[in-house]
């Protein structure tokens, strides 16, 4: 689940400018933090303390959405894509933006409620303040991990040219290493991102189907 987020946002860059990518990452990875947080957690909590027969009828709907999206990745690759249309006005760059972040923080909600329901199926904690860490921590660790990677990769072109145009012919060939290797990276990602949404999806439906 994890992989096919960085996968989605990733994507997402497409069509942005160079320097408004950070600050996109930025906005989404905060909005996902606060939806994690304020939105997910709690609610876990609340289900897992007061109906905790609900917890794996939702996780089955996850894994159905989750299979749902991996076939569809499979059968309609490019799907969405043509919709990434360049644009020149200050106006579009910022309404591109706006609508970037939100589509980005939707998508992630889904994904991270798929995480915070495995992470509350699989921690066996007999504390609630354990519990309650436990879930703050997970939500907190895979926020600055999937964002922290996505920037990096989002960024890997940048330093990979800068490295090609220096004086050095050993960073010159570092550097077009790089540029070779991140568009080939994203898409392995992309790959692995949907090869994990069918593993995890029919995971959960072994483990839940009696």
């Amino acid at each position: 689940i994890v992989t096919d987020d960085m996968a989605v946002t990733a994507e997402n860059m497409v069509g942005i400018r160079r320097d408004r990518e950070l600050p996109i990452i930025r906005a989404v990875a905060i909005g996902s933090l606060r939806n994690k947080l304020l939105i997910l957690v709690p609610v876990a909590l609340v289900l897992n303390h007061f109906a905790p027969w609900l917890i794996l009828p939702l996780l089955m709907v996850g894994a159905l959405f989750l299979c749902f999206e991996g076939a569809e990745k499979i059968f309609h690759p490019d799907h969405g894509h043509s919709q990434h249309k360049p644009v020149t006005d200050n106006h579009d760059f910022e309404k591109l933006e706006k609508d970037r972040v939100k589509g980005a923080i939707k998508t992630d909600f889904i994904l991270s409620a798929e995480i915070i329901a495995v992470s509350l199926a699989t921690i066996k904690a007999t504390s609630f303040m354990v519990l309650v860490f436990s879930l703050v921590a997970i939500s907190i660790v895979m926020t600055v991990g999937v964002y922290g990677i996505v920037a990096l990769l989002v960024r890997m072109d940048d330093f990979g040219l800068r490295l090609a145009r220096s004086g050095s012919p050993r960073l010159q060939q570092w550097g077009r290493g790089l540029l070779w290797l991140d568009p080939r990276l994203i898409r392995f990602i992309a790959a692995v991102g949907t090869a994990a949404m069918l593993m995890v999806g029919g995971g959960i439906f072994i483990h839940g189907i009696p």
